[in-house]
């Protein structure tokens, strides 16, 4: 009878850890939905300019991303981005809803721009618009070039990181209302842009993970 009754207890231990075993399981974390693995190589050169990106969830599946650098560079961004979701080691892309579309305006920040107008060298000191003639393109490179420096040396340092882009993205509208928890990230194109004629320089990527 005795060696019954501890075999019952045997019995009733293993059922309990087996339970409890498969109800941690079950807490884990949501099964991976996504299907597309990223392709997205980090290391996009956004480290060498200080391009930094935060996320902050608002409430529920809205976020709010702020840029910033380091620098008084002149950047365009656009409403384009990437979500992305991590399962396990791998990242997986978040397609987006078959209706939604971005639009294709670019949004540029600068600080201060110095332009030519073909005939003069022009750049705001403060709220004042200024210009300076010049008489062939040698002297219109080197008076922009000294604008530039004066410009530079009245500027306090951006040690702190200046924000170059900043807004609230509404996840639900983009991706649908199932977005299981989890682990996320969001990359965003950023183009440096030449601040006297207007031309792309350079395109980065910058990152932020965050958690839903």
């Amino acid at each position: 009878m005795k060696k019954a009754s501890q075999s019952l207890r045997v019995i009733t231990l293993i059922a309990c850890v087996s339970l409890l075993f498969g109800t941690a399981a079950c807490m884990e974390k949501e099964p991976n939905p996504f299907k597309e693995k990223s392709t997205f190589a980090t290391g996009s050169g956004s480290c060498d300019r200080e391009l930094n990106m935060t996320v902050n969830v608002v409430s529920g599946k809205k976020i709010h991303y702020e840029i910033t650098c380091k620098d008084y560079d002149t950047y365009m961004y656009g409403n384009l981005y990437t979500l992305e979701y991590k399962s396990g080691d791998d990242w997986y892309v978040v397609p987006f809803l078959p209706d939604h579309m971005f639009t294709m305006e670019g949004h540029i920040m600068e600080l201060h721009r110095v332009f030519d107008d073909g005939k003069c060298i022009r750049y705001f000191d403060g709220d004042e618009e200024k210009a300076i003639p010049y008489q062939d393109e040698n002297e219109a490179d080197r008076i922009a070039e000294s604008v530039h420096e004066y410009l530079d040396s009245i500027r306090e340092p951006a040690e702190n990181g200046r924000v170059i882009a900043s807004d609230d993205i509404d996840l639900s509208e983009m991706c649908g209302d199932n977005l299981p928890s989890g682990h996320y990230r969001l990359i965003k194109g950023i183009t440096l842009m030449d601040s006297m004629y207007g031309d792309c320089v350079a395109d980065y990527d910058v990152v932020a993970e965050f958690d839903l």
